[in-house]
């Protein structure tokens, strides 16, 4: 498919645009002209025929008197175009007088002004009703009732029609030198407001932005659009530089998170092969890798855990129940709390409900849970409460660990941060799936308490 270039869309849509402005102008002068030949017709016609019907008179002994001059007659015969007068009799039924080759053309006194075609000329008419005056120092004989007549006058519409066209024809000259000359201004113009995008347009197809991590260069504009689309170009391409660090940086730890397990089973492999080994070195051995094995089972969870959280499509959001979601987390957690004598404590309101994915939810306070547990001394308490602020809930999680350092508190829901990791050998991937996993079922979470004594963390959900 053959790509055109905006400016010239532009211009050939403005061309279309002034094309039909051109043809609606010349349409709009015609029927106006056209309009006004009517009228000017019309007029003639009706100052012609209040002359015309004053030449006839009734004379002394009552008779019909047509003071036509010698002249008045054959000049209809005389003029450059067909024009027409007949008198119509309405007592008598007939045309009493006319001019010479007068059509057959009625009286229409329900259309007094109308276009009639005869003899292949298409005439304006207009009939006129009157009644005769006496002539002049004269009196109607007594008894007598004025006949009516209906002067019927027509002229032809072709000089008329004619001197539209040629005032057309006239016109059309210089429309078309206004409609090129407007169409060079406007294409000057387009090309100019499409200077800059142009600019950008052939710069952004000879850069390669993989090839670099910083933004090229690209050509100044002193247009808003353009540097507003520059500037939004920037930013993207910061953003995805960004993601481009994260990653690596995320790879490089998810690696090194996985080599030191691998290494373990790696070396406790090479002594138990180096001689013959007794059962209970074998045992030993055997229960040195299933640590490592699970541990690495533990890391690929979590990194799973975080691609998911982190790319997965909108959550499906149900109402699930906090009390039995919450005693399902305790069975889960009953028998690593035991090995540590933690104990579990609930407070709950009744009808708690809450919209969330089922899914994420079990990883969010998985999480969780297991931190409390980890972090605690043997012997502790952990805490689990919920109750709902309007149309949401806040659910807490505390425990009596040893807090979070001040120096990771600014991203501690970022990937790879752990707390004391000189007790707990963790991912340091808990806390960025809570946060992402919250996020995406239109949640908050938040570490509200961080000390010595404890921590507490503090989820918001919208009600159910």
């Amino acid at each position: 498919m053959r790509h055109i270039s905006l400016s010239r869309k532009i211009l050939l849509a403005t061309a279309l645009i002034l094309a039909f402005v051109f043809a609606a102008s010349l349409t709009v002068f015609y029927v106006g002209q056209r309009n006004l030949t009517i009228k000017e017709m019309d007029r003639l016609l009706e100052s012609e025929s209040v002359t015309i019907s004053t030449l006839v008179n009734i004379s002394r002994n009552g008779d019909l008197d047509f003071e036509f001059s010698k002249q008045f007659l054959p000049q209809y015969e005389n003029l450059k175009f067909t024009s027409f007068f007949r008198f119509y009799h309405f007592k008598e039924g007939r045309f009493i007088q006319q001019s010479p080759s007068a059509p057959d053309i009625r009286c229409n006194l329900s259309e007094p002004y109308h276009f009639e075609e005869k003899n292949g000329i298409r005439f304006r008419v207009y009939s006129y009703k009157f009644t005769p005056m006496a002539e002049i120092n004269q009196t109607i004989p007594e008894g007598m009732v004025p006949p009516e007549l209906c002067l019927v006058l027509g002229t032809d519409e072709a000089p008329y029609h004619q001197l539209v066209s040629n005032t057309l024809y006239a016109t059309i000259p210089v429309l078309t030198a206004i409609f090129i000359f407007s169409l060079f201004i406007l294409s000057t113009l387009i090309k100019s407001l499409t200077a800059d995008l142009t600019s950008l347009a052939r710069a952004l197809s000879r850069t390669d932005f993989g090839a670099t991590r910083s933004f090229p260069n690209l050509p100044k504009t002193n247009t808003v659009e353009v540097t507003a689309i520059v500037n939004q170009l920037e930013t993207l391409h910061r953003q995805a530089a960004q993601v481009y660090e994260d990653m690596l940086l995320f790879l490089g730890r998810a690696t090194h998170q996985l080599k030191t397990p691998a290494a373990a089973i790696q070396a406790t492999l090479e002594v138990l092969v180096r001689r013959d080994r007794s059962k209970e070195e074998l045992l030993a051995g055997l229960s040195d890798l299933g640590i490592g094995v699970a541990q690495m089972n533990r890391l690929t969870h979590k990194l799973i855990a975080s691609t998911r959280v982190t790319f997965e499509t909108m959550p499906q959001m149900l109402a699930i129940d906090l009390n039995d979601f919450f005693e399902n987390q305790k069975k889960m957690f009953n028998y690593q709390a035991d090995r540590k004598s933690i104990q579990w404590k609930i407070e709950y309101q009744q009808d708690s409900k809450v919209l969330g994915d089922e899914t994420l939810l079990s990883e969010v306070f998985g999480n969780l849970i297991e931190n409390a547990i980890l972090y605690s001394d043997t012997g502790g308490h952990i805490l689990i409460r919920w109750y709902r602020v309007n149309d949401i809930f806040k659910i807490q999680v505390a425990d009596r660990g040893p807090g979070f350092p001040k120096a990771v508190l600014d991203s501690l829901f970022s990937p790879f941060v752990r707390g004391d990791e000189r007790k707990v050998a963790g991912s340091g991937l808990g806390l960025s799936i809570v946060k992402k996993a919250v996020e995406s079922m239109g949640g908050k979470v938040a570490l509200t308490v961080s000390s010595s004594d404890g921590s507490l963390i503090e989820i918001i959900l919208p009600s159910a």
